[in-house]
């Protein structure tokens, strides 16, 4: 009927069409429900024989026939789904004249796997969270239910077929773990990384299967990984992560950081680093506003903040480089993160990037390097800056006498400059060069006596030096200044 009428229409119309097609798939983005009705009595009369041809005043047969023959499949589409959503609805009718057994549950498997992913998900968003729960219930129903095996079966089927966000749903009713290992060995790549997203957008911390969500994002390439989440994604996520919540009713908040930990190790293999600096400066900014909040599970801050050092350190240059000039220029968090580094003895990781951002042996080679940015000529220089200047800040929150400032600054320039600080306040140098040991150490010397301050310091030791040993003043060193002062003038 709706596709005579609109065969009618066209056939009367006064004004070319455009050519169309039929879409791949006729019912997406298109309401399937049926329109207001029209009277008869408006059907246009068709034209008199002495008409002009109708391909000089109308569409070409060809278009009237395409879009007839979508219009045909678009209701054919409409009748599966309704058929499917009453199939189903009728076998989870559980009452105390009918209850739902494994037949039932069988014929909805069947009837699932017989439409597409459009259509599957369509019929299924229709159901009531009531249905979804008896669903769901019944596998394990006392009139026989399904097997472990066939459960993961029609589990796989639901993960094959529906889209992620109808997926999640089911979650809310149990299964957690078993939909996660079904979406894992039957649904798409990318649908799994959307699967996470959602399940940890809807459910809380401590519920069941919480960190069995993040095995969908470790089940996929990095690439997979990166497409799914965007910067603006992330600061919601992480604050899922890592919400408090109460084990149980009337006790103290806690914090599980182990999905918060695994998703930074996922991370560290994207190749984007706006994401991991994102990433980065939101599960920091999280786990550090903690406070005194208790953390459970076998994580615990140290852990996720060392953790998140892969972040930076597979791409250090491309992360850093983000922080300093776009997510936190000022270094508010980054200075948070060396905070919690000097505070849990993680000077090795801190001393292995900073060698990565100074340029391991080659240090003034890659001071001066320059890059393809014109307001940021010397990129490696200005994220030096921008880091020295971070680890300065966290310094002076932690320690304001220079007994103490010493021996921090010497743990974390200890692998990078050859002086190691040895018991009693002294320090020894390591053979790699005399000229090196004897700058360090008498910059912190300097530092120790008071004749120099804990700026000056950190400066002699970041900044490189020429052949005959001065500070270079040279190619970079605009980068450097402009970095550093915009972190110490927050600081």
């Amino acid at each position: 009927m709706v596709a005579a009428f609109a065969l009618a229409l066209l056939l009367s119309a006064t004004t070319p069409t455009p050519p169309a097609s039929v879409p791949a798939a006729p019912g997406d983005g298109l309401g399937l429900e049926s329109g207001p009705t029209v009277p008869t009595t408006s059907y246009p009369t068709p034209p008199p024989a002495s008409s002009p041809p109708a391909s000089s005043t109308g569409p070409a047969p060809a278009v009237v026939a395409s879009l007839a023959a979508g219009m045909a499949l678009l209701a054919a589409r409409a009748r599966r789904i309704s058929a499917a959503e009453h199939s189903i609805r009728e076998s989870l009718q559980d009452n105390l004249f009918s209850d739902v057994g494994s037949d039932d549950l069988r014929r909805i498997g069947h009837r699932i796997a017989g439409l597409d992913p459009s259509e599957a998900t369509a019929a299924v968003a229709r159901l009531s969270d009531g249905e979804l729960g008896v669903w769901m219930r019944e596998l394990d129903g006392w009139r026989g239910g399904l097997s472990s095996a066939e459960q993961a079966e029609h589990l796989g089927i639901l993960a094959a077929t529906l889209r992620p966000d109808q997926l999640a749903r089911f979650t809310d009713h149990g299964k957690t773990e078993a939909i996660v290992a079904a979406a894992i060995g039957s649904g798409p790549e990318a649908g799994r990384v959307e699967l996470a997203l959602a399940l940890w957008n809807r459910r809380s911390p401590g519920a069941e299967g919480w960190n069995a969500i993040v095995e969908l994002v470790e089940s996929v390439p990095p690439d997979t990984l990166g497409a799914g989440l965007t910067p603006a994604g992330i600061p919601p996520l992480a604050r899922s992560l890592v919400e408090p919540f109460q084990p149980y009713p009337g006790a103290a908040p806690v914090v599980d950081l182990e999905a918060a930990h695994r998703l930074a190790a996922a991370g560290q293999g994207l190749a984007d680093p706006v994401v991991k600096a994102e990433l980065f400066r939101a599960l920091v900014g999280e786990a550090t506003a903690l406070g005194r909040i208790k953390v459970v599970g076998p994580v615990k801050l140290p852990d996720l903040m060392g953790g998140l050092t892969g972040l930076l350190r597979h791409d250090a240059a491309g992360v850093v480089a983000e922080l300093n000039h776009r997510i936190d220029p000022h270094a508010n968090v980054t200075s948070l993160w060396v905070e919690e580094m000097i505070l849990h003895d993680r000077f090795d990781q801190l001393d292995v990037l900073l060698a990565q951002l100074a340029g391991g042996s080659d240090r003034l080679a890659h001071f001066t390097r320059r890059g393809s940015d014109p307001a940021n000529p010397y990129p490696h220089a200005s994220n030096l800056g921008y880091y020295v200047a971070a680890y300065g800040r966290a310094l002076g929150n932690i320690a304001d006498r220079s007994e103490d400032q010493v021996r921090l600054v010497s743990h974390l320039f200890a692998l990078f400059t050859g002086v190691v600080p040895v018991p009693g306040g002294g320090s020894v140098g390591l053979p790699l060069g005399p000229l090196v040991d004897r700058q360090a150490g008498d910059v912190i010397d300097g530092l120790q006596s008071g004749a120099a301050g804990l700026e000056q310091v950190l400066w002699g030791l970041a900044k490189p030096r020429t052949a005959d040993g001065r500070l270079w003043n040279g190619a970079g060193t605009s980068q450097f200044q402009d970095a550093w002062q915009e972190v110490a003038d927050v600081g």
